[in-house]
């Protein structure tokens, strides 16, 4: 007892120690957290607001750039648009003055206006034809001359260009009259000395920054003034393949790109640039890093000696504020451990008592607990499980429930799972749970119910063949019953048709007879016409024959009633073929003729064919065969539609028959140029309900009844298809009806 009060009390002190411990440290590691969470942000701010500057610098740079290069288009405007030029320049264009004259009138007012700029140096004006006719101030060489396109408004310009040592730019204008047409054009050299002030103003650029203007031409980037802080004031190759990037990679005019360049000594600069791109200029501000956020380091570093100072004297105080409440945590455990124990032992005793086998299993798989059922279910005792790994004890039970443990230990999810436990031939259900410290598994016996299901879907799947089997009875049945309805309706409607149509053939042979012996008469009478007299009996007769036309009448006559006669034998061998396809006046099994049935199926199926396929009969020589006549044309009516639907367009179906000695027996073939049958539903063709054909348009049971009735004779019904050239139907039947087996 007092030894167990002496480990309650190590583990009180135990837990006091690490309480405070826990809170000092996580302290140090949330004011950590929270500094590197702001310090990190703060940081990059600081830097894009330096960044900002050195952007600030590049654009206050560009505005005075570009509001030189207007004031040079705008001073080149003004000397293009003053008129007494033009008009002299114009009289020399239309050879009303020449050269002398319009050097002495213009070149003044030309020499007036240079002296008014004085970036002006000196301006060249062209006529009409591009041809220099005055020059004043300093001479333009040929190369530098910047000629405008057409007569548009804006001046070219284009530069530097060094004459004589000096750089310049040249400012193309065009000479437009009030018609908007071009007159001529006045080149202007423009001194860059005005923008070299601007380019080399060092202001907020601190000891290595630098304004720097390039020229981009042929993939170079030249400066365009000397470089003032650039070492050895030459651009490196690596620096000049990042300033061609940015120039090529900046969308427009008076947006920046920002980079950071390596020289070879590992310095790291900042380079910020703006294209000017009509000129194919590049404004560049280049500043060495570490200068540019040297204030940003020494801030940081104090803003974290800040916040360490701080996270230590909030752990100081958090360590001073638990100390109270370490003591009264002390002063509840061994009150909180003995209630522990109790709820442990009630616990314990509601798994031995309940109905199954109950394991717990920590993280490593090693048994922590096992009820009494346990031991009677896998012939383990307890003592023998707890402690020991799982996989050791009760391997084939690990075996069987892996998945499930993986799955509830990964997921933090509860997992049913059914299992086959082979070791005592029985099936297992498991509950799975997961738990903080491992696995809770629940096992009960199932085998009972797992037999009982298994046998219920074997029952189930009985049932299903025997439904399957009553309904393809069924549907043949019905077919079969259709068809011989069919017969019957078609035998009813030949005797009906009989009666009638054998009066009408009678009559028309009756009628042809007295036709025959009027026209007789009337060739008589034509043959007496002569001895009548003249008169009116004799014009009323003439009369009359032309109005009847009796020469054609008594050719037609004839005509009708041998057409009369034909389409009533015509109907007779319908009806008879009809008679002969149903055989519903013979027996059951007779002696019959194939070729005959053939024949008056082909006549009831007529119309299905006439407008698909051609047939073409290959007949051998058959003997009379015992059969059913009436299912055996049913089978041939089945392979003739099916042949026609199978042609798409207009094709062939070909009819062989002959006999085979070997086997005394005959066969019949029907086969199709069609498309085919693909060899997957080859093995299917012949079930009930399967068609390949469209909805509505088959109904699955046509092959299905006519292998059904090949088989009732003792047969066989076989098919051999090529997709895209066509199949072939073979039947074969015994001469004479094989005895019943």
């Amino acid at each position: 007892m007092t030894t167990m009060k002496k480990n309650s009390q190590d583990v009180s002190v135990q837990l006091y120690r690490s309480l405070l411990i826990y809170s000092v440290v996580g302290t140090l590691i949330i004011g950590a957290i929270i500094a590197a969470v702001s310090i990190v942000p703060l940081s990059e701010r600081m830097k894009e607001y330096q960044q900002d500057s050195v952007k600030h610098a590049i654009h206050t740079r560009l505005i005075a750039v570009r509001q030189f290069i207007s004031r040079a288009s705008e001073v080149a405007t003004q000397v293009t648009s003053r008129t007494k030029a033009r008009e002299g320049l114009e009289a020399y264009n239309r050879n009303e003055i020449d050269a002398a004259k319009l050097d002495l009138t213009v070149k003044p007012l030309l020499v007036e206006a240079v002296q008014r700029s004085a970036d002006v140096v000196g301006l060249l004006r062209f006529d009409a034809q591009r041809h220099p006719v005055i020059a004043v101030g300093q001479k333009i060489p040929e190369h530098h001359w910047v000629i405008p396109e057409g007569s548009a408004s804006t001046p070219a310009i284009s530069g530097p260009v060094e004459v004589d040592g000096v750089s310049y730019i040249v400012v193309g204008a065009s000479i437009v009259n009030p018609q908007k047409e071009r007159v001529g054009t006045d080149v202007i050299l423009f001194k860059l000395a005005a923008l070299k002030p601007i380019i080399d103003d060092l202001t907020g650029l601190g000891t290595t920054g630098e304004a720097i203007l390039f020229k981009v031409l042929d993939g170079q980037a030249s400066p365009v003034f000397p470089l003032q802080r650039v070492q050895g004031n030459a651009i490196t190759g690596a620096e000049q393949a990042l300033l061609l990037q940015q120039f090529n990679s900046t969308p427009s005019a008076d947006s920046e790109t920002t980079a950071i360049f390596r020289d070879s000594s590992g310095h790291d600069y900042i380079i910020v640039s703006s294209p000017i791109k009509e000129l194919s200029w590049l404004l560049a501000i280049r500043i060495d890093k570490n200068e540019l956020y040297a204030n940003i380091t020494e801030q940081i570093a104090l803003i974290v000696a800040i916040i360490v100072a701080l996270m230590l004297i909030g752990a100081l105080i958090m360590a001073l504020l638990l100390r109270p409440l370490a003591g009264r945590v002390m002063i509840h455990t061994d009150e909180l451990e003995q209630q522990v124990q109790e709820k442990s032992k009630k616990i314990g005793q509601i798994l031995q008592s309940i109905g199954d086998a109950f394991i717990s299993l920590d993280r490593d798989y090693r048994v922590t607990y096992a009820n009494s059922h346990v031991e009677n279910m896998f012939a383990v005792k307890e003592d023998d499980l707890v402690g020991k790994d799982v996989w050791a004890r009760l391997p084939e039970v690990a075996e069987c429930f892996l998945t499930g443990m993986q799955q509830a230990s990964n997921g933090n999810v509860s997992v049913r799972m059914e299992s086959y436990y082979a070791a005592n031939h029985s099936w297992l259900a498991a509950h799975i749970y997961p738990l903080e410290e491992g696995l809770s598994i629940y096992l009960h016996d199932i085998t009972r119910r797992k037999i009982a299901e298994q046998e219920l879907i074997k029952e189930r799947e009985e049932q299903k063949k025997l439904i399957e089997r009553l309904k393809e009875a069924q549907n043949q049945l019905l077919q079969s019953e259709k068809m011989a309805s069919i017969g019957q309706l078609a035998a009813g409607i030949a005797h009906e048709i009989n009666n009638p149509i054998g009066f009408i053939n009678s009559n028309i042979g009756t009628l042809r007879s007295y036709v025959l012996d009027l026209l007789k008469l009337v060739q008589l009478y034509e043959a007496s016409e002569e001895q009548l007299k003249e008169g009116p009996t004799a014009a009323l007769i003439q009369a009359t024959k032309v109005e009847i036309d009796l020469p054609y009448l008594k050719d037609d006559v004839k005509s009708l009633l041998d057409e009369s006669h034909d389409g009533v034998m015509r109907v007779k061998r319908i009806v008879q073929d009809l008679k002969d396809f149903s055989h519903v006046d013979e027996a059951e099994w007779q002696q019959a003729d194939l070729h005959s049935g053939l024949e008056s199926t082909l006549n009831i199926v007529n119309n299905e064919i006439k407008y698909k396929a051609e047939v073409i009969k290959a007949y051998g020589e058959l003997p009379l065969i015992e059969c059913v006549p009436s299912q055996i044309n049913q089978v041939f009516m089945n392979l003739l539609v099916n042949a026609a639907q199978a042609i798409e367009e207009h094709g062939t179906i070909t009819i062989r028959t002959g006999t085979s000695a070997d086997d005394n027996g005959c066969w019949i073939e029907v086969e199709d140029s069609g498309k085919g049958i693909e060899a997957a539903h080859l093995t299917r063709i012949f079930e009930p309900f399967f068609t390949t054909k469209p909805v509505g348009t088959g109904t699955g049971l046509g092959l299905s009844l006519s292998y059904g009735i090949i088989e009732k004779h003792q047969g066989k019904l076989e098919v051999r298809s090529t997709v895209g050239q066509g199949t072939c139907f073979r039947i074969w039947l015994p001469i004479n009806r094989p005895p019943k087996p």
